[in-house]
């Protein structure tokens, strides 16, 4: 590998992290130094096709457009949300389904859209809270089976000193 060819390398690999960045989770990266292998081992593959000892800085910019062409980028849609307070329904007297004017039909319901990197954040903030009540409850239930524990103590002192 000449050196030129390697300082390619370095900069499609940077290119390939940079470019990965800016997804949906900016801190983790899907490009790792298994990708740098790959560029590697693509460009070591392509001299070989050319039946050429070294590689070329032409080989690594079609290993970088390979591997690039071969990852799948996912794309996540916006969450849409019904508008919460829309959907007070009676549900015993539901909507006549043949009304034609919108005062019969009532509101119509206001869409919420937000991005899925707020989603992920505000389902992970749910998560964590529930996981606090959770350690909360468990705290709680010992301190109660822990006072259950010393009443029924109480209560056996209290009836062998009566005799009972």
């Amino acid at each position: 590998m000449t050196k030129e060819s390697a300082a390619l390398l370095v900069t499609k690999y940077k290119e390939l992290r940079a470019a990965d960045s800016t997804g949906i989770a900016k801190s983790a990266y899907r490009i790792t130094v298994r990708q740098l292998e790959s560029l590697v081992r693509l460009s070591e593959a392509i001299a070989r096709a050319y039946a050429d000892p070294v590689i070329k800085e032409a080989y690594v910019r079609e290993a970088a457009r390979l591997l690039q062409r071969s990852i799948i980028h996912v794309e996540q849609e916006p969450i849409d949300f019904d508008d919460m307070e829309a959907e007070n329904v009676d549900k015993d007297n539901p909507i006549d389904t043949n009304a034609e004017t919108e005062e019969q039909l009532g509101p119509k319901k206001k869409k919420i859209q937000i991005s899925y990197e707020k989603f992920r954040s505000i389902v992970d903030l749910i998560l964590m809270e529930l996981h606090k009540r959770e350690i909360a409850a468990s705290k709680m239930a010992d301190e109660n089976a822990d006072e259950e524990a010393q009443s029924r103590e109480s209560g056996k002192r209290i009836k062998a000193l009566l005799g009972c």
